[in-house]
């Protein structure tokens, strides 16, 4: 028996020359016999064939032309017409054709009444006044007794039966197997702690529901899980082909056409305890011809707590084997087991290494109480739930899962009340570890951020606690090293006195990149890295150390470019100041000249009014005449202060030329530098 929910059935016995055996299995298994039988004949024989009949026969078509079932009055009334011969309970004989049944009031009742014809012409006899009745036709009369035997089938309609047909000489051995579902065998363990090694015990629960009492089987249980699948064999396939009308065959237009019946049609397979449909015995005996006696009443003597041993009594009943991952039982006893009964099998018994924990699995606050166990057996431990004992005291009830062999289960039994957790989230850490030079010619910056939490772990009780702290892991780095892993959880064990309280600090670490231009990386950016230690490559050190160098000759470069700029720009300013100050020379010398012009035009306006020859326009002329002397001086300075005036200007083009030549020379060493760096950063993608 697997615990997957398949068995295996091997049959031994002995025939002689050609025989058959017959068996019958539920209409749920029949398929699958079908399927997996194997034989095998030690005496040189044969297996010619093994048969079985799916398609209805005679009395299936008896039963079910009778219908469903009747009352002998709603019987007679179908068969209308036929031929009957009546005996009633006071010896009299009556026969007759039915000609129907009806209720005829009887004082405060209502009888059943027949109604039959025949040559003394209607005749009507109460059908509780019948002493027997039957149908005259002998065919008819035949028809219910196969309809009968088909009733009596139609009651054990899951039981279906195969001949297996042997051939062979003289009297010899042969086996036959077959696999087919069976309920599922489950292990139960009890867990009895001690100090050193603990004892744990495993008990198979089993159920025969095969219909058929096992009397000293040869029991086999098994952990593994074969595939296995159901097929259906035991009704006829008909392939669908392509369909003509009957009417090829000239029938009348006027005739119902109903095809003939054939085929089997299983019903749906059924499931949970009523698809084998055999549990009506329980068989005899129970598991190894019973137990007997029982085990007596009342509770235990004296009312005082006492150390109950139950290890005593127990003995494994079966020997440990395992194939690849199958653990196997072989049970040691022949088993004999009723029909439609269970048992309990001693079949393990094993001495292991059990520790017991107060765990707690971050962030839940609340405790769980939890034996680990090591597999230190041959084999490894199916899973299966667990009841936990110490000195006979009971603690709780635990789920194993499969423990392979050398390997860790933790057992969850209870919650631990006495002990609680505090955490709190330390500030976060984050700093630059490594800087490294890519291929493409970026620098590649590694941020580490290193989050902490604190973990207090408080133990209320007055007795010392064993922990185990079970913390998600979410990074690929963390701190410190568990005692072991279980999935993605880091596992950490540790010990706290009575009335005490254990800290640690988890730590996990993330490294985070990113990429920039070696450009964009300053001298004092790598004196911050150096300063905290963080690891730089060589290469990159190389690199950087030629472009600060460049970088500080281009600065000294542009200092002088940018002071010859400005000792230009100030020559300009200078000789700039000296235009203005020569124009506004000129500019007030030639208001000056101005000022005479308009004097000399005033003067000329009044001689010609006085008459030139007169004695009154004679201070007027003198005026005039030294107007006119002023006047040339006035000129004569005017085109003196224009040549200055055009030096100064000659002098400021001069210094516009030598500014643009300054700005264009500080240009041009920009667009060199910057043509440079590129070059430099093509040169070191290609390196």
């Amino acid at each position: 028996m697997y615990n997957s929910g398949l068995s295996q059935f091997i049959h031994e016995g002995n025939v002689t020359d050609n025989q058959r055996v017959g068996m019958s299995f539920s209409l749920h298994d029949i398929d699958d016999v079908l399927k997996s039988l194997v034989f095998e004949d030690q005496g040189g024989g044969i297996v010619r064939a093994v048969e079985y009949k799916p398609a209805p026969d005679n009395q299936d078509v008896a039963a079910e032309k009778l219908g469903p079932a009747m009352t002998l009055a709603q019987t007679l009334q179908k068969y209308r017409g036929e031929a009957v011969t009546i005996n009633t309970k006071s010896g009299e004989k009556i026969v007759g054709n039915v000609l129907s049944v009806e209720n005829r009031q009887s004082g405060k009742d209502f009888v059943e009444t027949l109604t039959i014809t025949n040559d003394k012409g209607f005749i009507s006899v109460p059908v509780n006044e019948f002493a027997s009745v039957q149908f005259d036709d002998e065919k008819l009369r035949e028809e219910f007794k196969l309809a009968m035997a088909g009733l009596s089938k139609s009651r054990v309609a899951d039981a279906k039966t195969i001949e297996l047909l042997f051939e062979g000489d003289d009297a010899r051995d042969v086996a036959f197997s077959y696999n087919v579902d069976a309920p599922i065998w489950r292990m139960t363990y009890r867990l009895n702690l001690k100090p050193e090694l603990s004892i744990m015990q495993g008990w198979a629960h089993i159920d025969n529901v095969t219909g058929v009492d096992w009397q000293k089987i040869e029991l086999d249980l098994r952990s593994g899980r074969p595939q296995s699948f159901h097929v259906g064999l035991f009704a006829p396939v008909l392939a669908e082909r392509s369909s003509v009308s009957l009417r090829i065959f000239d029938i009348p237009a006027d005739k119902a056409l109903v095809p003939q019946y054939f085929g089997f049609d299983p019903p749906s397979r059924l499931s949970g305890s009523d698809q084998y449909g055999l549990l009506a015995g329980e068989g005899g005996g129970g598991f190894g011809g019973g137990m007997g006696g029982g085990m007596g009443g009342g509770p235990m003597s004296g009312g005082r707590s006492r150390n109950l041993d139950i290890q005593s009594g127990f003995r494994a009943g079966a020997n440990t084997d395992r194939s690849n991952k199958m653990v196997r039982f072989q049970i040691k006893d022949p088993v004999t087991l009723g029909a439609g009964r269970s048992a309990m099998v001693p079949v393990l018994t094993e001495s292991l290494p059990v520790k017991l924990y107060s765990m707690f699995t971050a962030p839940k606050a609340t405790a769980e109480l939890i034996a680990t166990i090591r597999n230190n057996a041959a084999t490894p431990l199916i899973p299966g739930p667990v009841s936990i004992y110490s000195k006979g005291d009971f603690l709780g009830d635990g789920v194993l899962k499969r423990i392979e062999v050398g390997q860790i289960s933790e057992l969850v039994y209870g919650d631990d009340l006495s002990v609680n957790i505090r955490d709190k989230d330390l500030p976060a850490e984050t700093k630059v570890t490594n800087v490294g030079l890519q291929k493409n010619g970026q620098v590649q910056i590694v941020n580490t951020t290193t989050t902490k939490t604190r973990y207090t772990l408080v133990n209320e009780d007055s007795l010392p606690r064993d922990f185990l702290l079970r913390i998600p892991v979410t990074k690929p780095e963390f701190s410190p090293e568990p005692t072991r892993r279980v999935g993605r959880l880091a596992v950490y064990e540790l010990a706290c006195e009575a009335k005490g309280t254990v800290e640690m600090v988890f730590s996990e670490v993330e490294d985070k990149s990113s990429q920039v231009a070696v450009s964009a990386i300053t001298e004092k950016v790598i004196a911050g890295w150096q300063r905290n230690n963080v690891e730089i490559d060589p290469k990159l050190l190389t690199v950087m150390t030629g472009m600060f160098q460049r970088d500080k000759d281009y600065q000294e470069e542009q200092k002088l470019l940018k002071q010859v700029f400005s000792d230009r720009t100030e020559a300009w300013k200078t000789v700039e100041a000296e235009l203005f100050a020569a124009k506004k020379t000129v500019s007030d010398a030639g208001k000056v000249r101005t000022e005479i012009k308009s004097d000399q035009t005033r003067l000329i306006s009044i001689i010609k009014l006085l008459t030139p020859e007169s004695e009154r326009a004679e201070p007027y002329l003198k005026k005039l005449t030294q107007s006119e002397v002023e006047f040339e001086v006035a000129s004569q300075e005017v085109e003196r202060l224009g040549k200055i005036v055009d030096a100064a200007q000659e002098k400021v083009n001069q210094a516009n030329e030598a500014v643009e030549k300054a700005e264009k020379q500080v240009a041009d060493h920009q667009d060199e530098f910057r043509k440079r760096v590129k070059a430099e950063e093509e040169a070191l993608k290609q390196e």
